[in-house]
C-alpha cells in the first residue's frame, strides 16, 4: 500500500513543528528561571559568557562532525532517491546562505533580532539565547519586584515540559509514519542505507 504510507509523511512532520514550536519558549524559560536567581552580578556575567560561549563551541562541534559524517560515511548513498521528485523549497534558503560570506559584524548583528517576537517567531535559538540572557539580566537587576515574573515563567516552563513529556510518547508513532513516507515512496533499499548508517 504505497499510497497509504506517502499519505503518512505528515505525522513525521507534525513532530518535527511541534519541537520547534517549542524550542524557543524553553530556552527562554530555563534561562531566565536558571539565572535570574543570581545575585551576584559579576557571577551572573561570567554564567551569560559562558552560555553564548557555550553555544557556540557546541554548535561548532556539531557542525564538525556533520561533515565529518557526510564526507566519510556518506549517509544516504544509495537510498534510490530521485532528487527530481524531492521539494527543493525546503533547503533553498540555506542553500543561498552557503553562498552568502557571513563578515564578523554582520553575525554580530544577526545575534541582535529585530524584535523580541521576531527571535522567537523566526526560530533562531541563538537569538532567543540572546534576549532570555538580557532578560534574564534585567530580572535580577529589579530584584524581588521580579518575583511574580519569575513565578509565571517557572509555572510557564512547566507546562512547556508537560507538552514536551506528551509529544515523546508519539515519537514512535511520528517515526513510524516518517519512515513509512520514505520507504513507501522511494523503496526498501532506504532501509538497507538508514540501517549501514545506525550501525556505524
Amino acid at each position: 500500500f504505497p499510497m497509504f504510507g506517502i499519505n503518512l509523511q505528515p505525522v513525521g512532520d507534525a513532530f518535527i513543528r511541534f519541537i520547534q514550536m517549542l524550542i524557543g519558549p524553553i530556552i527562554f524559560c530555563t534561562v531566565c528561571s536558571g539565572m535570574a536567581g543570581v545575585n551576584d552580578f559579576k557571577k551572573f556575567g561570567r554564567v551569560a559568557i559562558k552560555a553564548l560561549v557555550y553555544f557556540e563551541v557546541v554548535t561548532s562541534l556539531a557542525l564538525v562532525l556533520g561533515l565529518v559524517v557526510i564526507n566519510v560515511l556518506k549517509p544516504g548513498a544509495g537510498m534510490n532517491v530521485d532528487m527530481h521528485s524531492v521539494h527543493s523549497a525546503a533547503v533553498d534558503t540555506y542553500v543561498a546562505q552557503a553562498h552568502h560570506v557571513i563578515t564578523t559584524s554582520e553575525f554580530l548583528l544577526n545575534v541582535i533580532p529585530h524584535t523580541a517576537i521576531s527571535a522567537f517567531a523566526g526560530g533562531d535559538v541563538l537569538q532567543v539565547l540572546f534576549f532570555s540572557v538580557l532578560f534574564a539580566f534585567g530580572l535580577a537587576a529589579i530584584g524581588e519586584r521580579a518575583r511574580p515574573a519569575l513565578d509565571l515563567i517557572d509555572s510557564v516552563s512547566g507546562s512547556l515540559f508537560w507538552i514536551i513529556g506528551l509529544t515523546m510518547k508519539i515519537a514512535p508513532l511520528a517515526a513510524f509514519g516518517a519512515i513509512a513516507f520514505t520507504v513507501s515512496k522511494f523503496g526498501f533499499g532506504t532501509l538497507i542505507s538508514l540501517g549501514k548508517l545506525v550501525f556505524e
